[in-house]
């Protein structure tokens, strides 16, 4: 069996979040962290995973977080 990803995991697990995660990577403006936390904690704790793991799924390549608690396209 193939190893599904974080992501492929988290929509198969998650199926109600699949919109979200799909705006989330979609978003091509800054995002704050804060709004992408609120959904990470819960996708997280559902999934016995860590939050940034979720934060790091939900946000498309190219998407880091900086300092000031915004993530930025890089």
């Amino acid at each position: 069996m193939q190893r599904l990803s974080h992501r492929e995991r988290l929509i198969r697990l998650m199926p109600a979040y699949q919109d979200e995660i799909a705006r989330i990577e979609r978003d091509a403006k800054i995002v704050e962290l804060h709004q992408v936390g609120m959904v990470a904690s819960e996708i997280a704790s559902q999934l016995s995973i860590s939050r940034t793991t979720v934060q790091r799924v939900v946000c498309r390549e190219g998407v880091t977080y900086s300092r000031s608690q915004s993530l930025h396209l890089q």
